[in-house]
């Protein structure tokens, strides 16, 4: 059985548990958990994100140098929302890609000096369980945000202005209270002296620009308080090892 995440817990006490024990501080978007399940199906995600994913969850239990994994409650909400859907589409992909490789196994085995090809089953791996249950596990090790009256108020001055990762004709509403609460806690832990790497890692580029090249004002607001903009778990572990 998969862990669940932790209860949503306010700013300021996941904030106290860090400054207690700082370390790096990793944000999650939805979809940079979701690319777990879906490595198999996107050539852009690098497979070392899993592999990274599964040494930042085991960071969060080290002592010395843990790493903290952060989540918006929204992020646990669109998880729960999606998870399923997408370890699906990935079961289906494999299934297609095992008939296709039969099938040229199959013309393949009627070659005399191929004869000895034997038949490859990936549908036996089970990967896409394996996977969703690593980004659960990764999901099971965070400190869980709870949306909070001022981050709802930022967010609603985000949309109004159509900052990134708002835009006219597309509001984003949950996307910029998730940005408002990584924000505010990293404005936090800057305050009570966190010098530490602290990086939210979203695959969403479209909403949210490059890591050499962030949507403003979003540039501004993550210089401001010290935050990293990376594409999957995979950037992100090689930035805290």
């Amino acid at each position: 059985m998969t862990p669940s995440p932790p209860a949503a817990r306010v700013q300021s006490l996941v904030a106290a548990d860090i400054l207690a024990n700082p370390g790096p501080v990793v944000l999650l978007d939805t979809c940079a958990l979701l690319d777990i399940i879906r490595q198999p199906l996107r050539p852009n995600i690098p497979s070392g994100t899993i592999t990274a994913a599964v040494g930042i969850g085991l960071r969060t239990h080290a002592s010395p140098g843990r790493a903290w994994i952060v989540a918006s409650e929204l992020v646990v909400e669109e998880w729960s929302s999606h998870a399923q859907h997408t370890k699906d589409e990935v079961e289906a992909h494999i299934k297609t890609t095992d008939r296709q490789v039969q099938q040229v196994l199959a013309a393949a085995q009627r070659l005399p000096i191929l004869a000895q090809l034997s038949r490859w089953d990936l549908t036996s791996l089970k990967l896409p369980d394996e996977l969703h249950n690593i980004a659960a596990g990764v999901l099971g090790c965070t400190e869980v945000l709870r949306s909070e009256q001022s981050h709802i108020l930022s967010a609603h001055s985000r949309l109004i202005n159509g900052y990134a990762p708002a835009k006219k004709g597309k509001q984003e509403y949950k996307d910029c209270v998730i940005v408002e609460q990584y924000l505010s806690l990293c404005r936090e832990l800057r305050l009570g002296g966190l010098s530490t790497w602290c990086g939210f890692v979203s695959s969403n580029v479209n909403d949210y620009g490059t890591p050499a090249g962030l949507l403003p004002p979003l540039d501004a607001d993550f210089a401001a308080v010290g935050l990293t903009f990376a594409v999957n778990f995979d950037a992100a572990f090689s930035l805290i090892r």
